[in-house]
């Protein structure tokens, strides 16, 4: 079924390309994503008229559906939209990968998905 995850990201990122998907190795998901009908990604720049062009970028970078075409986490922090807010005197790096328990679970709805963020944030 189709959630309204994969409605929202298709009516801004647009349809994925067999290009997009070219990391997906799971024949029955191939299927699926072939099923979407053909969509453009929104401009940001028409949506988000006032935005700085850093701004955009950024967003152009951080919502692409490939995430061997997506900007890493390193790329992102080092992006001159966040130079004016980001002090690196303040950051510290997990010694390991940080693992959710609740990432495990077998039928985890995006209710739940953001109730379990809330109580891990706060």
């Amino acid at each position: 079924s189709r959630g309204l995850g994969d409605v929202y990201k298709r009516q801004v990122i647009g349809t994925p390309t067999e290009e997009d998907y070219s990391f997906v190795t799971d024949t029955k998901a191939i299927e699926y994503l072939k099923t979407f009908l053909p969509r453009k990604k929104i401009n940001f720049k028409t949506r988000y008229p006032g935005a700085p062009d850093n701004a955009l970028d950024l967003l152009n970078r951080l919502l692409v559906f490939n995430p061997f075409f997506r900007i890493t986490v390193e790329e992102c922090l080092n992006h001159n939209f966040l130079v004016a807010v980001r002090d690196k005197t303040l950051e510290t790096r997990a010694p390991t990968p940080v693992v959710l328990s609740f990432e495990k679970e077998a039928d985890l709805t995006e209710k739940r998905l953001r109730d379990l963020f809330l109580e891990e944030i706060n």
